[in-house]
């Protein structure tokens, strides 16, 4: 192998070396970020469930941050507690 294949041969196989590096990092970033969106998605039920405990329509339920609120509430905090 001449040393031109060679140096030819190790860009090739550092370029591929990167790509899966790249490929690595970036299902690890989607993982991350559809785990939050699924914890916040939970939590958006949980408090769904409360406002429809409460008498409220899904219809009217809309979904904020980790919370949610009733259509027409004036919000003061997206804090949501239950009981």
């Amino acid at each position: 192998m001449s040393k031109k294949q060679s140096s030819l041969s190790l860009v090739i196989n550092l370029l591929v070396g990167w790509v899966v590096v790249c490929l690595l990092v970036a299902s690890a970033a989607a993982w991350v970020q559809f785990s939050h969106d699924y914890a916040e998605y939970q939590m958006q039920n949980t408090c769904i469930a409360h406002w429809i405990a409460q008498g409220v329509e899904r219809r009217d339920i809309q979904r904020m941050g980790e919370t949610c609120y009733p259509n027409g509430t004036v919000i003061t905090s997206l804090a949501f507690v239950s009981n």
